[in-house]
């Protein structure tokens, strides 16, 4: 939705500043597994060039059924902490410290925000 705001906000051709088409068909086409349509739902405005109907064919793996617009796979880790998080709590003594630190910092999933890189539950 960025993308789109941002370059297609009104007032813009008036400046010069015209939109980056590829990029505003690229988040518009990262929407369509989300709202439960294809690319062959879509089609195109031309058989060739820039208004080309996109492909169906994704670089990013699916996550759970879901066909991510961009490469998620490092934050989807999330998982693996939370799953660090459980097994230190688990047994006769729980690891406070191991679950606090699984919790604060992580440890397989990024996010860029947190402290190093690394995404907090």
């Amino acid at each position: 939705a960025k993308t789109i705001s941002d370059e297609m906000k009104f007032g813009l051709y008036d400046q010069g500043d015209y939109p980056d088409f590829a990029a505003v068909k690229a988040a518009f086409e990262s929407t369509y597994d989300c709202l439960g349509i294809t690319c062959a739902d879509v089609g195109g405005l031309s058989d060739t060039g820039v208004a080309a109907p996109c492909s169906e064919t994704s670089p990013w793996p699916d996550i759970a059924g879901y066909t991510p617009g961009s490469d998620v796979t490092k934050h989807a880790n999330l998982d693996l902490d939370q799953q660090a998080l459980v097994q230190a709590l688990k047994g006769g003594t729980p690891n406070w410290e191991l679950a606090n630190h699984s919790y604060a910092v992580g440890g397989v999933s990024l996010s860029g925000k947190a402290p190093h890189g690394l995404r907090t539950m």
